[in-house]
């Protein structure tokens, strides 16, 4: 086996080089949404992202874009619970409930990808995985544990509950992202979701007043970054591991990416970077480890 392909199957390696893209996400939205309502920008990144998914698909691989018929319930329901709702519940909830509190539920997206994938899929529950996942998210705890200290939270129940839903929702998309991978590849099964996902984000249109975007060079670039690289790429990245690895195990990106977003916020937005949000990504990359370790034994 080659470096290469040994990389390839290493789960600790992808996790993390999909949590250092998607970490940047943070960044990029805080420069996008000063130019874009967010219901306009999770549209143009959906719609961006299928295109430059088509782009590789028709140009690069000179694929053919089949669909599969018994797939549609799949993709439909993966569209509206992986690629939209998620995303409008979060730019929603975040009008009273502090980044760091949303980050915290979000990261328990996992948990709820085991269990439910445990429940509706073929997937064991491996008792030696428990530790390690809350392990993880001791860490993600830890990465904000001054400003959850510190700050006196005040939030409507309301949206800290859109929050903890988008979560769940989160966490449905991954098992719906395993059954299609039985249907069609990575890169196909990405760009019809891009695609529904952006045809549902046109009915929020009709309900909110998006305003006139006041568009910038850099909010112009940060948006194609985003849309292309994470929404693209990452995308079908994540398909892969997801395939590679299991929903369960996949999910585990989402510990890594507080992590990663602090760690970008700190150089590029001149952000605090604590002791315990480096004690909290080092717990994190363990339980990664040892995650991986325990794959390595069973497969």
């Amino acid at each position: 086996m080659t470096k290469i392909e040994s990389l390839k199957e290493n789960f600790t390696f992808n996790i993390v080089l999909l949590s250092l893209l998607w970490g940047s996400d943070y960044v990029l939205i805080k420069i996008i949404i000063k130019s874009f309502h967010p219901i306009l920008f999770v549209s143009l990144k959906l719609l961006i992202g299928a295109i430059s998914i088509f782009f590789i698909l028709k140009f690069i691989l000179k694929k053919k874009i089949l669909f599969v018929k018994n797939a549609i319930v799949f993709i439909l329901s993966a569209a509206f619970f992986d690629t939209f709702l998620p995303q409008l519940l979060i730019s929603f909830g975040e009008r009273t409930v502090p980044s760091y509190v949303a980050s915290i539920l979000l990261a328990s997206s996992p948990i709820f990808t085991l269990i439910l994938s445990i429940l509706f899929t073929k997937e064991k529950l491996n008792y030696k995985l428990i530790p390690y996942f809350l392990l993880g998210f001791l860490g993600v705890f830890f990465i904000f544990f001054n400003e959850v200290m510190d700050a006196k939270i005040s939030v409507n129940l309301l949206n800290l509950s859109l929050i903890v839903i988008a979560s769940i929702s989160y966490a449905v998309g991954v098992i719906l992202l395993k059954r299609i991978s039985e249907f069609m590849d990575a890169f196909t099964s990405s760009f019809y979701l891009m695609s529904f996902g952006f045809l549902f984000s046109l009915v929020s249109f009709t309900i909110f007043d998006i305003g006139t975007p006041k568009i910038t060079y850099e909010s112009i670039f940060a948006l194609i970054f985003a849309s292309v690289v994470l929404n693209g790429f990452g995308y079908v990245y994540f398909f892969y591991a997801i395939s590679k690895f299991g929903a369960g195990k996949s999910s585990f990106i989402g510990y890594l990416i507080p992590f990663f977003s602090t760690l970008y916020g700190t150089v590029f937005l001149k952000e605090k970077l604590t002791l315990y949000a480096v004690l909290g990504g080092i717990l994190v990359i363990v339980s990664s480890y040892f995650i991986n370790v325990v794959n390595l034994k069973e497969n």
